[in-house]
């Protein structure tokens, strides 16, 4: 149960249409509320109308207090479209969906906005005007989804609030209490990671063949399992050693511009060993494993050979779970990691080797350096500064012998 009701597809059936008119109190007509689908008029005339003014309402407190409403309406000798201005939840979301189109966001960032918004487009509420939402009915079922799906809940409260702040915006009344829900609180999970190169190599390698290299090359880029299903032939330049990553491949649209990966000679080896027609066996470790199918732009799309599903303008990272990912835990015996783990594998391993905050948040494609410090990297600070620290003093040392009399030399190193 979403926060405005179930968002889940509806049946489109014929409604059970319950008839009354707003001139009578309008529970004598409903003595009950009709069960799923069920649609409820409210019918008033107007002076000046030629025709009874008609609205429909799928939730019954709600068209009773809207009948209530436009009965003190008719009797200030109003329309019923003067005062604030009269939106329906529906076609408020739609017009702010519209609106973070023109915006220019990405096509993943209008796939996020869709999918928040969708159950305010077709939910049950989505014909109750903004000024009459049931604020204990919708307030409960956020308590209720936040308990079970935290995060789900919190986007939900996010589309509802851009909504009703949009509408309030354009003039409408809105229920203040609908626009201070509380923000759902969950665990975050301490991320693991695999520490060392030679663990990493060990764990790919008992990936299924076709995807071992896949696996590598995560734990060492660090980009988003999403990104390297998607990634085709002509996003990478082995002779420029890059990756690009286009704006529609990108986590949420959150990014507008393309992503460039720099990548080390390793990583550049790897992919032209993944694309080439002809590998010597026994060249690399990961050279008797099959490359990339000669008619694929893909370069791992999916057992069939076909592109990985989509949801929601992101992979569906159900069926790699089940054909690379779980295969890939039992050979290791581990359950404890998931595949975004490995940008921590990857991070960690790029500061320990010397590589800088800034080429890490560059390559994994973060917006904020602090997470790499704060979230990703899980490598020991002080080993690091033991081996600078080594580093220096074994510098200083080749720089004296350098130029003192090689008589001495000798004994400077002593």
């Amino acid at each position: 149960m979403g926060l405005l009701g179930d968002d889940r597809p509806h049946r489109h059936e014929e409604p059970t249409v319950t008839d009354t008119t707003a001139t009578r109190t309008f529970a004598q007509h409903v003595d009950q509320p009709g069960g799923p689908g069920t649609q409820y008029r409210v019918r008033l005339r107007f002076p000046g109308m030629a025709t009874i003014y008609t609205e429909w309402h799928s939730d019954l407190d709600v068209a009773n207090a809207r009948a209530s409403e436009l009965r003190a309406i008719r009797k200030r000798g109003e329309g019923p479209s003067d005062g604030a201005r009269f939106v329906t939840l529906g076609d408020m979301a739609r017009e702010v969906l519209a609106a973070k189109g023109i915006a220019g966001l990405t096509e993943g960032g209008l796939e996020w906005w869709a999918r928040i918004l969708r159950p305010l487009i077709d939910g049950p509420h989505a014909a109750t005007p903004v000024h009459l939402l049931p604020v204990a009915k919708i307030r409960t079922a956020h308590l209720e989804r936040a308990a079970k799906h935290p995060k789900a809940a919190n986007d939900e409260r996010i589309g509802l609030e851009a909504v009703l702040r949009a509408a309030q915006a354009d003039g409408a009344k809105v229920p203040g209490a609908l626009l201070e829900l509380p923000t759902p609180v969950w665990e975050t999970r301490e991320r693991v990671t695999i520490h060392r190169d030679g663990e990493l190599a060990a764990f790919a390698l008992g990936a299924p063949d076709r995807y071992a290299r896949l696996v590598l090359l995560q734990g060492m880029v660090g980009c988003r399992i999403g990104e390297l299903l998607q990634l085709r032939r002509d996003w990478i330049d082995l002779a420029e050693g890059t990756i690009t990553i286009p704006p529609a491949a990108h986590k949420s649209g959150k990014r507008i511009g393309a992503k460039i990966i720099p990548l080390l000679p390793e990583e550049i080896a790897l992919l032209t060993e993944q694309l080439a027609t002809l590998r010597v066996a026994g060249a690399t470790p990961t050279s008797h494993l099959p490359g990339t199918p000669a008619e694929s732009e893909l370069v791992w799309p999916m057992p069939d050979g076909s592109a990985w599903p989509m949801i929601h303008g992101r992979v569906a990272h159900s069926y790699f779970n089940r054909h690379v990912w779980q295969p890939t835990l039992a050979a290791a015996g581990r359950d404890d990691l998931t595949s975004h783990d490995l940008r921590a594998t990857a991070v960690t391993i790029m500061r320990d080797r010397g590589i800088s905050e800034e080429t890490c948040q560059l390559r994994v494609g973060h917006a904020d350096a602090k997470l790499i410090r704060s979230v990703y990297d899980k490598g020991s600070r002080l080993a690091r500064a033991q081996r600078e620290l080594v580093a220096i003093a074994a510098a200083e040392v080749a720089t004296v012998t350098d130029t003192i009399p090689a008589a001495t030399a000798e004994e400077a190193t002593r």
